[in-house]
């Protein structure tokens, strides 16, 4: 019976949690493909060549795939109600913060990292950002498999309709 109360646990956490995952899924979704677009206007404006700046878009993954198991462990210890709080917090503040790119390289250039040009400050922001949401999706996708194909579905299919669609809007501007 322990088993068979388990899996109805499971099952009715799984259906409260995944709507809320699917969510800050589609958000985070949104945030990669509009990095592409802010290319646009951005690149000009940080002084980034198209090289630059898709480096600066894939160091993003390197924060994220080195601090992934290290954010699952901590997951563990602090629970996911606090973990997922902040990853969307941190997430929220470093997004933010990219409007600030130039302001922060000057700060690190006042200090003395004169290494710290506009471009290589992107590069630190987008690894930090990287590493900081790092999280429990993998471990999420082992324990609930069947609802997690669902998100993938669910995830690419807006990835690709929200393309389309910016697409679009900018072939009218």
């Amino acid at each position: 019976m322990d088993d068979e109360a388990a899996r109805h646990a499971s099952r009715k956490a799984a259906w409260h949690l995944i709507p809320f995952l699917i969510l800050c899924w589609l958000i985070s979704i949104l945030d990669r493909v509009n990095v592409g677009f802010a290319a646009l206007t951005m690149n000009k404006e940080l002084g980034l060549t198209a090289e630059m700046f898709g480096f600066g878009a894939g160091i993003f993954f390197f924060g994220y795939f080195i601090f992934e198991v290290p954010s699952n462990l901590i997951l563990e210890r602090v629970g996911a109600r606090r973990w997922i709080a902040r990853i969307m917090i941190s997430w929220g503040v470093i997004a933010a913060s990219f409007a600030f790119v130039p302001s922060i390289s000057a700060v690190f250039q006042g200090f003395g990292f004169s290494f710290f040009n506009t471009a290589r400050t992107f590069y630190l922001m987008r690894f930090i950002f990287g590493a900081a949401e790092a999280g429990p999706w993998w471990m999420a996708m082992a324990v609930h498999r069947r609802g997690c194909a669902v998100c993938y579905r669910r995830a690419m299919g807006f990835e690709a309709s929200h393309g389309q669609t910016d697409r679009s809007c900018l072939a009218r501007s």
